[in-house]
């Protein structure tokens, strides 16, 4: 019985073995011809204002402005309603300007220029030029939405072409004691690879593709095509550092 649950969890192990690598080989593949690597915070800020700018265009607006009810007739009253219109007006037009400002786009004496409009609006219970103003944010908004739709997919295809070059002139590569290796002809095609920017990419990207935290080696192997077992040693008190970083705890036993 110990041996059959031995032999079982061989076989376990070769399979877990063979579907890592094969996700691995996918990753690889992957990486060469399309970029996994983005800048995760300038993806997040552009998806925050695109999901906020769409809230707007979606519904918001027009709820505010029914909000305010029915444009009354006479003064003061009308002149109180356009005021509350141009501040809903101007609410709705800082998620284009803040976009602007993230375009490196933004122009001052536009704003200024729009702020005094909306005021002089208010001012002379302007209504039909308040909407006129409305309809003009509305576009705007679309066109920004349009420009950070083309931003975020600049960004999410844009490659890291030092990675992606490092990682084409890997040999081959392995997993050992959950590691990844990787194995490199020469000191200068391993030295290229090992910079801390280039691991952090390449960890990021394990993490988004396979979902798992993976630590990584590279060594050199020379010509050869396949990582043998003397390539592969990994010192003790590396593999201790490895497993703390990864939660493990020292237990001491009497």
């Amino acid at each position: 019985m110990l041996r059959l649950n031995r032999d079982l969890a061989i076989v376990f192990k070769l399979i877990a073995s063979c579907l890592t690598s094969a996700l691995l080989i996918f990753f690889f593949s992957a990486l060469s011809g399309e970029d996994l690597l983005k800048n995760h915070s300038s993806i997040r800020d552009l998806e925050k204002i695109q999901a906020d700018i769409a809230s707007e265009i979606d519904g918001n607006i027009e709820r505010r402005v029914r909000q305010l009810g029915e444009a009354p007739k006479r003064n003061p009253y009308r002149k109180f309603y356009c005021a509350e219109f141009a501040k809903e007006i101007h609410e709705a037009s800082y998620l284009t300007e803040k976009q602007k400002i993230m375009f490196d786009s933004y122009n001052v004496r536009d704003f200024e220029a729009k702020s005094k409009r909306l005021v002089s609006y208010a001012e002379s219970a302007d209504l039909d030029n308040l909407v006129g103003e409305l309809d003009t944010v509305k576009r705007e908004l679309k066109n920004s939405a349009n420009l950070i739709d083309k931003r975020r997919e600049k960004l999410v295809r844009q490659r890291s072409a030092l990675t992606a070059a490092a990682l084409n002139s890997c040999r081959t590569f392995t997993i050992k004691d959950g590691i990844l290796v990787l194995g490199y002809q020469n000191d200068l095609l391993k030295s290229k690879m090992e910079t801390e920017d280039n691991l952090a990419l390449l960890k990021a990207a394990l993490q988004g593709v396979l979902g798992v935290s993976m630590p990584v080696r590279c060594v050199v192997i020379g010509n050869k095509t396949t990582l043998e077992a003397d390539d592969l040693d990994i010192d003790s008190e590396g593999m201790l550092r490895t497993a703390l970083d990864l939660g493990g705890e020292i237990v001491y036993k009497e």
